[in-house]
C-alpha cells in the first residue's frame, strides 16, 4: 500500500472503509433474505481485492486492482440487478457472486501487466455505464427508492471511462469517483437497512397513539358513567321515589335557601293535600292511593313553569314553590291547578293553602305556618278550595 501515491492511497483507503460496512451492516442488519442482503455481500469482491492490493508487493499489480476493482463490481451489480429483478432468488445470487469471486482471483494470477486488463476495460466501460441506464429505463416504478444506488453505478462507470480518455486526471477520477459512489452506495445500503426498523417504531408510535386514544376514550366514558352514577345517587337523596318530586329534605332546604339569600326576591309557596285520600287507601288499597298520588303530582308538573319547584312534602300533602311571583300569581295558579285536577282525575279533589315571602313569613317555618293555615282553612271551608292564610277566594 505505501508503494502507492497519496490520491491512490485515498482511493483504497475509502473502497476497504466502504466495502468493509457495506458488508458488515448488510449481514448484521439486514436478517432477511433480500436484495439489499445480496448487494451488502457483493461488496466482499471490492474488500478481498483492495486486501490483495495491501499485501502483493508489486506497484503495478497493486495499480492494475486498485483501477479496475470497480469494473468487476459494476459487473457484478449489474448481473445481480437483472438476475434479482427476474428470478428473485437468493441462492442463485449467493452462487453468482461465490463463482465471481473465485473467477476474479483465478483471473489474476494470468495479469502481470496493466495492458493485459485494457482490453477487457474497453468492453467494460460501455457494460458499466450502459446496463444501469438499462436496468433503470426497465424500472422506472423504483427510480424513486432506487436513485441512490442508479446514481452510484452511473459515477462509477463514467469516472472509469475518465481513466482511460483522460489519463492526465486519471488519480483526480479514481479518487472523485471512488469517494462518490462508495459514499452514495454506502448512504443508499443504510437508509434501506434502518427503513424497516423506523417503519417498526413507527408502527409501535401509531399503535402506541392509537392506544392511548382508546384508552383516554375509556377513561372519559368511566368517568362519565362515574359522574351520571353519583347524579343519580344525588337525586336518589333527594327525589321522591313514588311521585319523582323533590323529597321533604330537599323542597325545604330550598325554601330555606331562598329566605336566607342576601337581597332575597319576592317568591310564593302553595301547600295542598288530596281530599279524603285516606278513604281512597282504605275502600281501594294503597296501589290505587299510589296511583292517585302519581296522577296528581303529574298534573302539577305539567302546570307549572321550569323555574317552579315542587315537591313532597309528606303522604299526601305537597309544597310547590314560584320563584319572583307574589300573592295574585299564586292564587291564580292554584285556582287553575284545582280546577285541573277536579276535571282530570274522577272522584278526586285538592285543598290548597298558599302564602308569599316576606309578607307572610320572613323565615321558612314562619311561611309553612301561613301555608298551612291557608290549607286548614280550605278543609273548613269543606274542601276542594283556595285559601290565604283565613282568606278564601
Amino acid at each position: 500500500m505505501f508503494l502507492l501515491k497519496t490520491a491512490e492511497q485515498i482511493a483504497l483507503l475509502v473502497v476497504i472503509c466502504f466495502s468493509f460496512s457495506n458488508f458488515t451492516f448488510a449481514l448484521s442488519l439486514n436478517k432477511k433474505r433480500s436484495f439489499l442482503r445480496i448487494l451488502g455481500i457483493s461488496f466482499s469482491v471490492p474488500l478481498m481485492l483492495s486486501i490483495l492490493t495491501v499485501i502483493y508487493p508489486l506497484t503495478v499489480f497493486q495499480l492494475s486492482l486498485l483501477y479496475y476493482t470497480d469494473f468487476l463490481l459494476l459487473v457484478l451489480l449489474v448481473l445481480l440487478c437483472i438476475l434479482w429483478r427476474r428470478h428473485n432468488n437468493y441462492q442463485m445470487q449467493l452462487l453468482l457472486i461465490t463463482s465471481y469471486i473465485i473467477m476474479v482471483l483465478f483471473g489474476l494470477r494470468y495479469v502481470n501487466e496493466v495492458s493485459n486488463i485494457l482490453w477487457l476495460t474497453q468492453i467494460l466501460i460501455f457494460l458499466a455505464i450502459l446496463c444501469p441506464i438499462i436496468i433503470i429505463g426497465l424500472t422506472k416504478k423504483e427510480i424513486k427508492d432506487g436513485g441512490l444506488f442508479y446514481s452510484a453505478l452511473l459515477i462509477m462507470g463514467i469516472c472509469q471511462a475518465a481513466l482511460l480518455m483522460f489519463p492526465a486526471y486519471s488519480q483526480f477520477s479514481l479518487v472523485i469517483g471512488k469517494s462518490i459512489s462508495y459514499f452514495l452506495l454506502f448512504y443508499y445500503l443504510c437508509k434501506k437497512n434502518k427503513e424497516p426498523y423506523i417503519n417498526k417504531i413507527k408502527e409501535a408510535n401509531e399503535k402506541l397513539g392509537d392506544l392511548s386514544k382508546t384508552i383516554n376514550i375509556e377513561v372519559k366514558k368511566r368517568v362519565k358513567e362515574i359522574e351520571q352514577h353519583n347524579e343519580y345517587l344525588q337525586n336518589l337523596a333527594r327525589i321522591d321515589g313514588l311521585t319523582n318530586a323533590f323529597n321533604k329534605k330537599a323542597i325545604l332546604g330550598l325554601i330555606k335557601n331562598m329566605v336566607e339569600e342576601p337581597n332575597a326576591e319576592h317568591f310564593t309557596i302553595l301547600i295542598f293535600d288530596i281530599d279524603n285520600f285516606k278513604n281512597i287507601n282504605d275502600t281501594l288499597g294503597h296501589i290505587s292511593g299510589d296511583r292517585v298520588l302519581k296522577k296528581v303530582a303529574q298534573i302539577a308538573k305539567n302546570n307549572i313553569r321550569e323555574i317552579d319547584n315542587f315537591g313532597r312534602y309528606g303522604g299526601d300533602e305537597f309544597i310547590i314553590v314560584l320563584p319572583r311571583t307574589t300573592i295574585s300569581d299564586v292564587l291564580f295558579v292554584a285556582e287553575r291547578f284545582r280546577k285541573k285536577i277536579k276535571e282530570g282525575i274522577e272522584g278526586i279533589s285538592v285543598s290548597i293553602g298558599v302564602a308569599e315571602f316576606p309578607k307572610d313569613g320572613k323565615s321558612e317555618n314562619e311561611l309553612l305556618v301561613a301555608a298551612d293555615r291557608g290549607l286548614y282553612h280550605s278543609k273548613m271551608r269543606g274542601k276542594n278550595a283556595v285559601s290565604h292564610n283565613n282568606e278564601s277566594i
